[in-house]
């Protein structure tokens, strides 16, 4: 199976972010050796990823209740390497 352009830019990213082949090839679904032919030693990021402290969010009660896929679509937006921030209801 051949490795778009966009999976060879999230491959870096996550390899940014992990530091490890292994790491990567879990998170995409390829191989390890599949990963490393495709890593740029002086790959820069655009985005800057931080790790999450999921502590701070423990005790966090939702003001609205949200459906299924809503949720579904913030943890694909959130593992994009984007913290998603609903703004306060008034």
């Amino acid at each position: 199976m051949r490795v778009s352009e966009a999976e060879i830019k999230r491959m870096n990213e996550l390899y940014l972010q992990y530091g490890t082949y292994a790491a990567v090839a879990r998170e995409v679904g390829r191989a390890p050796s599949t990963v490393k032919k495709y890593i740029d030693p002086d790959y820069d990021s655009p985005k800057i990823l931080l790790p999450i402290d999921w502590d701070l969010y423990k005790n966090f009660v939702p003001i609205v209740k949200i459906s299924n896929w809503e949720q579904e679509y913030i943890e694909r937006f959130n593992d994009e390497g984007f913290l998603f921030r609903p703004t306060s209801v008034a």
